[in-house]
């Protein structure tokens, strides 16, 4: 059973009900023509307070509703409260996240600068390897174009002397060959290797 001595509303209904009860017409003050016409509802709510053992089940059952209502509003607040917490703890994430993503963008923009820095530089590198390929180039054919000229040099006076025709397609071996065979011709007998050496 309910607790029979109720506490809170249940006690001021209570002594509200004891008072209204000491009056024929419950403490309201009516007129007499309204307590005439509500005479019969006066007569049976006196009857069913007379009943004090129903009426204080009833003011426990009251009671007892109220205590659940009132252990259900403390449930509400705590969970109230804790979703203040949640909230806050949202809050707060959302705002690290908001950094993390300012951040990030900054991190973003920088790594593009550089990758445009380096993509510059890279095309200056290709430029540069290009035109040290050309200058390696340009060198091998001038080194190509002087050697044949020191040894068109150093036939000269072959060619002079001689009346040897130039062209395209001359060696060294085949000038010493042709040399060789016009001093045989010239001088049969003799051995020139010792006397004239063939350059």
């Amino acid at each position: 059973m309910a607790n029979p001595n109720p506490k809170g509303l249940a006690i001021r209904l209570w002594q509200v009900a004891d008072r209204a009860s000491e009056s024929e017409d419950f403490g309201l003050k009516l007129c007499e023509k309204c307590h005439t016409e509500n005479s019969s509802f006066f007569v049976n709510l006196g009857d069913s307070m007379k009943d004090s053992q129903k009426f204080r089940d009833e003011f426990a059952e009251v009671n007892s509703k109220l205590n659940v209502l009132r252990d259900m509003m403390e449930e509400i607040q705590m969970k109230e409260a804790q979703i203040n917490v949640q909230l806050e703890d949202l809050k707060r994430l959302s705002n690290e996240v908001e950094t993390i993503k300012q951040s990030s963008s900054s991190e973003f923009a920088e790594v593009e600068h550089v990758k445009k820095w380096c993509d510059l530089f890279a095309k200056k590198v290709d430029l540069m390897a290009n035109d040290i390929k050309s200058v390696a180039s340009s060198v091998a054919s001038t080194d190509s174009k002087i050697n044949i000229f020191n040894e068109k040099n150093a036939r000269k006076n072959n060619i002079i002397v001689f009346n040897l025709v130039e062209n395209s397609h001359f060696s060294k071996a085949k000038d010493k060959e042709i040399m060789s065979g016009l001093f045989k011709a010239l001088l049969p007998g003799t051995d020139i290797s010792k006397d004239i050496r063939l350059i």
